[in-house]
């Protein structure tokens, strides 16, 4: 994807820059230069272990710590045949776990027509792509029928670092949710 691409680069260039920035503006001597060197460093720390953490996830997106992979395998051993799943959106290699899509009847939920759904027609199992993404109040008014069954969220590197919510493409965060009883 050519702005994940820009993205990159441009972050690793601001990085370049704010140390160019930090050198030019850098405290003669004592402890105010070495605190300035601190900050500095911990700055550019926090970047590279950034990139690091997005670098990661999209590594992790070809492998067997994909969330795609473990959601849907999750989804096949846990579904009985027969058991309907929702989606929110067509499935796609980007918003959708990688499983059989002939095993389960499958049912597209339209955020349109969320208020207008019955809740006995709803599907036993609602697959969401990218939880803070779905900000819908109609929507989330057909998930107030349902648990939380399953969460597959990204690896991190680091426990206080995380990739960005708003970064779909980097083995996105899925919810899986199953119908109260």
């Amino acid at each position: 994807d050519r702005g994940i691409r820009y993205f990159l680069s441009t972050v690793a260039f601001s990085g370049l820059l704010a140390a160019y920035a930090a050198e030019r503006t850098r405290p003669a001597g004592g402890w105010m230069r070495a605190l300035h060197w601190s900050v500095s460093g911990l700055a550019l720390a926090h970047l590279a272990l950034s990139a690091a953490t997005l670098g990661n996830n999209f590594a992790s997106a070809c492998g067997p710590k994909s969330t795609h992979r473990q959601a849907g395998v999750w989804l096949e051993e846990n579904v009985k045949p027969g058991e309907s799943v929702g989606l929110w959106e067509l499935p796609r290699p980007a918003n959708s776990p990688y499983f059989r899509l002939d095993k389960f009847p499958l049912t597209l939920l339209d955020y349109r027509d969320a208020e207008k759904l019955d809740r006995k027609d709803l599907p036993e199992w609602v697959v969401l792509h990218q939880p803070k993404l779905f900000r819908r109040p109609e929507a989330l008014q057909v998930l107030e029928g349902y648990t939380l069954a399953a969460r597959f969220d990204r690896p991190k590197l680091v426990p206080w670092l995380e990739v960005h919510w708003s970064e779909t493409t980097a083995n996105p965060v899925f919810e899986i949710y199953r119908k109260k009883r």
